[in-house]
């Protein structure tokens, strides 16, 4: 999926998103976990980056991951508003099915359904095992998804969202 056109708008899109809550939330639950505040933690599917940048806030080191290369351009611009006493997040542009790290990972967070991304389930299958890979024994992984349940549940209807101020109007 394309995103060149849709990351300059997905800020506002999501606005309603309060991601320093949801960063505390994932702290809650990686902690819960074993995964050490400050531990090293991987963001796939991190878009703009906004939760990674959140979660660098509150101490820890963040790799973000993405396939789209304009939402990464966004997310490091974002990086450069951590605060200066916080690591700021390295963003990576990879898909989630080759996910390649450099080393291993406390712990790993995929949120706003970028699982859902990955439409077959040999490819669901490989992103697990990837993940597996560079989340360290005894790490976490959290993540939200789109049910096939929920999905059938939609049909039918259409959602409408729009920015005014930003110009932007979405219909899905």
């Amino acid at each position: 999926m394309s995103y060149s056109v849709l990351a300059a708008g997905y800020d506002p899109l999501t606005r309603d998103v309060n991601y320093e809550e949801l960063a505390g939330y994932l702290a809650g639950r990686l902690g819960g976990r074993g995964v050490p505040e400050g531990g090293l933690l991987l963001d796939l599917a991190c878009g703009t980056g906004s939760l990674a940048c959140a979660l660098a806030e509150r101490g820890y080191e963040v790799i973000g991951v993405d396939s789209s290369p304009d939402m990464l351009s966004v997310a490091q611009s974002k990086a450069y508003d951590v605060s200066d006493t916080q690591p700021r997040p390295v963003f990576i542009m990879q898909d989630m099915r080759s996910l390649d790290l450099y080393g291993t990972v406390a712990g790993a967070v995929c949120t706003l359904d970028g699982l859902n991304h990955i439409l077959d389930e040999d490819g669901f299958d490989e992103v697990l095992r990837r993940l597996a890979l560079f989340i360290e024994p005894g790490g976490c992984l959290v993540f939200d998804i789109n049910t096939p349940c929920k999905l059938r549940g939609l049909d039918g209807h259409a959602f409408l969202d729009e920015a005014e101020r930003e110009g932007i109007f979405c219909a899905w």
